[in-house]
């Protein structure tokens, strides 16, 4: 699935620790205009396991966890890789 990483985060630890909030959204095929909420602290260069809390479309209700790898850190920019597993149940519109 092809999207992108939209959030904020804030330090929260002397180790540079962060905690945030990422919606993955989704921008092709039959997942797009979906998000995916992960929520969950971070730190930069380590593998993390984090919760989803939550995501839109076809996504709705959804529930699971992610692991983020890093692929690349530096001090101005940070790419990580994300395996997420989700369960969610497809809800009919009214």
């Amino acid at each position: 699935m092809t999207g992108r990483a939209q959030g904020l985060g804030a330090t929260v630890g002397r180790d540079g620790s962060l905690e945030s909030l990422i919606n993955l959204v989704f921008t092709e095929g039959k997942y797009n205009g979906s998000t995916l909420a992960i929520y969950g602290r971070i730190v930069l260069g380590v593998t993390v396991e984090r919760p989803v809390i939550g995501g839109t479309g076809m996504f709705r209700m959804a529930t699971g966890y992610s692991v983020a790898k890093p692929v690349t850190v530096s001090a101005t920019k940070a790419v990580y890789e994300f395996n997420v597993y989700v369960w969610h149940e497809k809800i009919k519109d009214n």
